[in-house]
């Protein structure tokens, strides 16, 4: 019995062993399927690795985009805002009792117009490209419409303005002064208060109470794109408080600039002189001076 069971385990034994030949084959079967299963595993990390990468791209990108995206609305509205307060700001009102008025168009090419005067000259012409007719103020000269008495507490002074390319014409001046007749007295040490449009190509415009340049207070304004335009200036003054507007544009707003009673003296243009001398002036017309009532 026991001879038996011996010689079935070795029958059994001997089934189970392999060649060499097939051992090697299982080996390298074997050897492959880790080979393939590391493989498989790396390939997946690296996948996963690329994935992720490209997620937290996606995921920056849009973060960026939306932030931008906020940025421009946030952006929008506020441009959105400068504009309406822009449009508000024009808040000028002409006064109602005309003082003095005056579009040349009675006057003859040539002539200086009644009703004015001049510490040197001026004419009146036409422009090219512009309706109506206009006063010409050349260098180094002072013209002034003739009103009878100071001017009141409350008015207003409406005028167009052309003034051509910078280096042809002289500084623009407009503004107020205690001398009466500026033909007959200077304006050199007197109470004056004024608005500068400069000749250079600068952007700014300014106003001043002493005729020594330089002294100005100026803020920003497109001189040099507005040469050879018209240009719709407007001035308010109630009481002690002075507004100048150009075009649909506040550009001064001073609470105490009109100080002086003397200001109310007189209104007039001005072309300081400047050297080498110009060979152009600065033209406006369509005045008009009333009382706000």
């Amino acid at each position: 019995m026991k001879t038996k069971s011996t010689l079935a385990l070795i029958v059994l034994l001997a089934g189970t062993m392999l060649t060499p030949a097939q051992f090697l084959k299982k080996l390298e079967r074997k050897v492959e399927q880790k080979v393939n299963q590391r493989i498989d595993r790396h390939t997946d990390r690296a996948i996963d690795r690329g994935l992720n990468e490209v997620e937290g791209t996606v995921k920056d990108t849009s973060k960026k985009v939306s932030t931008a995206a906020g940025n421009q609305k946030s952006n929008v509205q506020t441009n959105t805002g400068i504009k309406t307060e822009a449009s508000s700001a024009f808040d000028f009102e002409a006064g109602s009792r005309t003082i003095f008025t005056d579009d040349f168009l009675r006057y003859p090419a040539g002539d200086f117009p009644s009703g004015w005067n001049t510490n040197g000259s001026g004419e009146i012409v036409t422009l090219r490209g512009q309706g109506g007719k206009w006063l010409k103020v050349p260098d180094n000269t002072a013209v002034f419409p003739e009103i009878k008495g100071a001017l009141p507490q409350n008015f207003t002074v409406e005028f167009d303005l052309v003034y051509p390319d910078s280096g042809l014409r002289p500084p623009v001046t407009f503004g107020f002064s205690e001398v009466q007749n500026p033909a007959k007295n200077t304006l050199q040490h007197k109470s004056i208060f004024y608005f500068l449009i400069p000749p250079s190509v600068k952007q700014f415009i300014g106003y001043s109470t002493s005729l020594y340049s330089g002294r100005e207070n100026t803020t920003e304004w497109p001189v040099d794109r507005m040469a050879n335009k018209n240009i719709r200036a407007s001035i308010s003054v109630n009481g002690t408080r002075i507004r100048l507007y150009m075009g649909n544009q506040k550009i001064f707003d001073l609470p105490k600039g009109f100080d002086k009673s003397a200001y109310r003296n007189n209104f007039h243009f001005r072309a300081a002189p400047l050297m080498p001398k110009p060979t152009d002036g600065f033209y406006i017309s369509n005045l008009r001076i009333a009382e706000v009532k």
